[in-house]
C-alpha cells in the first residue's frame, strides 16, 4: 500500500495563515481535506506550479482549444475581458510550440503575480496579472473544471 501524505499538522500556507484540524481530517489511510475553497484562496495568494504531463501527442490548436474552453466554462464575460490581452499573449505563445508530443511537460507556474509558461524546462513567456493568474487556475479547480476528479486530488480530497 502507498501513502502520499504532505502534513499532518497544521502548516503554514498562502500569506502565513495557519491550517486548523477543522480545515483537514485524517482519517485510516488518507486526509480529507474539509473546507477545499478555504485552502484554495490561502494557497492561490502563493506561489504555486500546475504541471501537464502530456500522455499523448497534441497539436498546438488542441492545447491551446482546451485551455480557452476551460477558461470559458469557468470565467464570466467580464473576467474574461479582464485578460483579454493576456489570453492573447498565451494562445499566441502556445500556438508557437510545434507540437505538443507524449512525455512533454508544460507548467504554469504563479509567482510574484506573473505566469511563467514553460515547455520541457524551457522558459516560453512571463505574462503579468492576477486576475490571469485566477482565471487560468479556475480551469482546474474552478465550479466547470477540465476534470471533475483531477480537482479533487489537486485539492488533497
Amino acid at each position: 500500500m502507498r501513502y502520499r501524505l504532505t502534513c499532518l499538522t497544521p502548516m503554514l500556507v498562502g500569506d502565513g495563515e495557519k491550517l486548523s484540524a477543522i480545515d483537514y481530517m485524517v482519517w485510516k489511510d488518507h486526509v480529507n481535506v474539509l473546507d477545499q475553497w478555504r485552502i484554495f484562496r490561502l494557497l492561490a495568494k502563493g506561489p504555486r506550479r500546475i504541471q501537464m504531463n502530456i500522455m499523448r501527442s497534441l497539436t498546438p490548436d488542441q492545447l491551446v482549444d482546451a485551455l480557452v474552453d476551460g477558461l470559458k466554462e469557468n470565467n464570466s464575460e467580464a473576467e474574461l475581458a479582464a485578460v483579454k490581452s493576456q489570453t492573447a499573449e498565451m494562445v499566441a505563445t502556445m500556438k508557437a510550440f510545434s507540437e505538443v508530443k507524449e512525455k512533454d511537460v508544460v507548467t504554469l507556474d504563479f509567482v510574484d503575480g506573473t505566469t511563467k509558461i514553460g515547455l520541457n524546462g524551457t522558459a516560453k513567456v512571463s505574462i503579468p496579472g492576477e486576475a490571469f493568474n485566477r482565471a487560468l487556475t479556475k480551469i482546474w479547480l474552478g465550479d466547470h473544471p477540465i476534470q471533475a476528479d483531477l480537482k479533487k486530488a489537486m485539492l488533497g480530497g
